[in-house]
């Protein structure tokens, strides 16, 4: 449904006998990615408005709960050419945005919470890793060395902490996230006027 939509719009679905007038639920798709790009954080969630004021933030469950979409039709009362005034529904975006972005920030918060520790036993470990290897290549290289001894254990040490750092940002990279959400909206559930 997402593809059938340019940038900037979204289906309204009116759901009569669901929602009551003047109520509306912005289905919310927040996405944060990490530093590659790649998505890390995606929820899905409910935006709930009676009339023209915030309500609640619903789960996506919730939102399939109350409004029956996927479990029963939603027959559309307008025709297709038939003008409905949705200035109602649009004169809320900038609400339904601050909002998204303030549940995307909690949720970025909360995924560092949870992951931030996780991360940082797993970068210990890989630096202990590191100091044992840097011990090994001085023992393998004990006592009174060459010229062309000492430079081979220069490179190696050289190598072994490129390896080291290289995979140190790769994890930088992949669990870093920025405070930038994407937001679409999308869908409306709207009770109608």
């Amino acid at each position: 449904m997402l593809a059938a939509f340019r940038r900037h719009e979204a289906p309204v679905l009116t759901v009569n006998g669901r929602l009551k007038p003047n109520e509306s639920i912005f289905i919310v798709s927040g996405l944060i990615p990490n530093q590659k790009g790649h998505p890390l954080i995606h929820p899905w969630f409910g935006l709930r408005y009676r009339n023209g004021v915030f309500d609640e933030e619903l789960d996506l469950d919730d939102v399939i709960r109350i409004s029956g979409l996927g479990r029963s039709a939603i027959p559309q009362p307008y025709g297709i050419e038939e003008d409905i005034d949705l200035s109602s529904l649009t004169s809320l975006l900038p609400d339904v945005v601050g909002k998204s972005r303030e549940i995307l920030t909690r949720a970025r918060v909360e995924w560092k919470e949870e992951n931030d520790p996780k991360l940082q036993v797993h970068l210990d470990r890989l630096e202990e890793l590191r100091q044992r290897r840097l011990a090994q290549l001085e023992i393998a290289f004990e006592g009174h060395l060459s010229e062309t001894r000492q430079n081979r254990r220069e490179n190696e040490r050289r190598r072994i902490d490129k390896l080291f750092d290289d995979y140190l940002k790769w994890i930088e990279n992949t669990m870093t996230t920025q405070d930038k959400p994407y937001l679409r909206i999308a869908a409306v559930l709207w009770g109608g006027v």
